[in-house]
């Protein structure tokens, strides 16, 4: 294609000072005429093209040319112009930003003498252009005088040039190569992705035509500038994207595609300490494409939310590439339940009184709140459930009864989140010890009606101290009154009704011979008188009856009339002594 911009109004003798101009413009540091708030009045000049050239005087635009992606070549950039003036222009400066891919160079050119009608200036270069970068200016201002006798000379202020000499320009997109290429943000899911395509060609003359071959099979499966295709599998996957241009200019780009790993979202909770609001999220994310966006069901945009309330949370994250995930995540209330106190079993204990419950290892009586710690409360048999600390622990006790001592004692228990508990544990001290008869008394005697002896005076010993003894006596008669038994029953009772009891036996025997009192003495009679004796009389010591019988014995004398008779006397008793 030709060409139809020309460079009609300079000599080499006005290039030669125009570069001079530009070289000594770099050198020294001048007025930017674009910040002296010029409310420029002419419109005089029309920047028809600006344009990208191998050469920097006599330019072509290479918007009639291709390249590829990537290469580099040394281009210069022109403008082509026209002016609907009358006269020549003098000192004329040209100013405006050059953004090459985005980094920004001021510009401050010196055309120096414009005439009427079309022409081309060199604005900047050489310089390494890589294709498919995009150029624009922007921030465009044209100033002059419009008399020779005006030179402003390099040194010029904002006063050497006025809002009625300078002209404003629209931003300018710098015609270059027709570069085809496009990006792509893939999106995985499992063993499938999702692609999403925009065409970054630039270059050649808009508009342009799209053919997309998501398949490699050379059909086209979309015309469209920004298509979106899925793809069964997330490898060997190429496309390609042909572009023709206006003017009929054809360029192809091919791509294999890389698709991402799959986006997964995971959580770590922290819930919440008692009823307040301290739950947490921390949010992991693997996969996708960093940089990732948030947004939380509760309107937060971080990525690990605080300060949370029980409830359910959901995340959505946006990767780089428009990936979306979800997730779900609940914060657990905070602990409102009382604490459920296990109190140690119900026990029955030996004692004489509340003494007795530290004399078997408990705790002693307290009829105040009597603080203890968790481990006191566990070794006396004690537990609870919780799902918070322990904060306080106390006991308190009442009393009733004597016999046995009932102890009702409760424990409250208050948890870390102000939850309180108790339960109730009744201990019954019961003194279940007899008293004990102490000494050596016999149970069992033998004595002879005239030596009974009295009952003893028994010591009798208690564990919890008092004793009550009673004595009592019961006497077995036998045929003979001096033969008896005497059982002896001693009883000894504490405050608790614990009964003793001691059982002496003594056994009365009558061992001895009743006692003839008197006998008549010996007398002596003359025959034929018959005897005639008196009757004796007897006693017994144990007062047993007795029968008295005699038995006579006649001896004959020395002479027929002549004997003697010889009465005994026999005291038996019903003893039989």
């Amino acid at each position: 294609m030709k060409n139809n911009y020309t460079f009609k109004s300079f000599s080499k003798k006005l290039l030669l000072l125009f570069f001079f101009h530009f070289i000594f413009q770099n050198v020294h540091s001048q007025v930017d005429l674009r910040t002296c708030g010029y409310n420029c009045t002419s419109n005089n000049y029309t920047l028809t093209n600006v344009f990208l050239s191998a050469t920097d005087v006599y330019g072509v635009p290479l918007s009639n040319t291709t390249c590829t992606p990537g290469s580099v070549s040394q281009v210069y950039i022109l403008l082509n112009y026209t002016s609907n003036a009358n006269s020549d222009i003098y000192y004329s400066r040209f100013f405006a930003d050059l953004s090459i891919n985005g980094v920004v160079t001021p510009l401050n050119v010196y055309f120096g003498t414009v005439s009427p009608g079309a022409g081309q200036r060199f604005l900047y270069g050489p310089f390494d252009w890589t294709c498919g970068t995009e150029l624009l200016l922007s921030n465009i201002l044209i100033a002059w005088r419009t008399s020779i006798n005006q030179n402003p000379g390099p040194n010029y202020t904002c006063q050497n040039y006025s809002s009625s000499q300078c002209d404003f320009s629209q931003n300018l997109v710098i015609a270059k190569p027709l570069a085809v290429q496009f990006t792509y943000k893939a999106c995985r899911q499992g063993n499938k992705a999702t692609v999403n395509f925009t065409s970054t060609t630039n270059g050649g003359i808009a508009p342009y035509s799209y053919a997309w071959d998501f398949n490699s099979d050379g059909i086209t499966d979309s015309t469209l500038a920004n298509p979106t295709f899925s793809f069964n599998s997330i490898t060997g996957n190429t496309v390609k994207l042909t572009v023709v241009d206006s003017q009929g200019l054809s360029n192809s780009y091919i791509v294999n595609i890389n698709i991402p790993l799959e986006m997964v979202l995971s959580s770590t909770t922290s819930n919440v300490n008692c009823s307040s609001s301290t739950g947490s999220i921390d949010l992991t994310v693997l996969g996708g494409t960093s940089a990732y966006t948030y947004l939380w069901s509760n309107g937060a945009t971080t990525q690990d939310i605080s300060n949370l309330s029980p409830g359910l949370y959901s995340v959505t994250v946006t990767d780089a590439n428009n990936c979306v995930k979800t997730l779900q995540t609940t914060i657990n209330p905070g602990d409102v339940t009382n604490p459920i106190v296990l109190p140690p079993n119900n026990i029955t204990i030996q004692g004489c009184g509340l003494s007795g419950l530290v004399n078997n290892g408990m705790l002693p009586f307290s009829l105040s709140p009597s603080t203890i710690t968790l481990t006191q409360f566990q070794q006396q048999g004690g537990s609870f459930i919780d799902s918070s600390p322990i904060a306080t622990l106390y006991y308190q006790d009442t009393q009733s009864g004597s016999c046995p001592i009932i102890v009702i004692r409760k424990y409250y228990l208050t948890d870390s989140c102000n939850n309180s508990g108790f339960a109730s544990q009744t201990i019954a001290i019961q003194d279940t010890i007899s008293p004990i008869f102490n000494g050596n008394t016999p149970a069992y005697l033998t004595v002879s009606c005239e030596n009974v002896p009295s009952p003893p005076v028994l010591i009798v010993t208690d564990n919890c101290g008092f004793v009550n003894i009673n004595y009592s006596e019961n006497i077995k008669t036998s045929n003979c009154a001096g033969c008896y038994t005497i059982e002896r029953t001693w009883t000894a009772n504490d405050s608790c009704n614990n009964i003793s009891t001691f059982l002496q036996t003594v056994y009365v025997e009558d061992t001895t011979a009743p006692v003839i009192a008197s006998l008549p003495a010996p007398t002596t009679i003359s025959c034929p008188a018959t005897p005639s004796f008196a009757t004796a009389t007897a006693t017994d010591v144990c007062g047993s009856s007795f029968t008295l019988t005699f038995a006579d014995v006649t001896t004959n004398g020395q002479c027929s009339g002549s004997y003697s008779v010889t009465r005994t006397w026999t005291a038996t008793d019903s003893c039989n002594n």
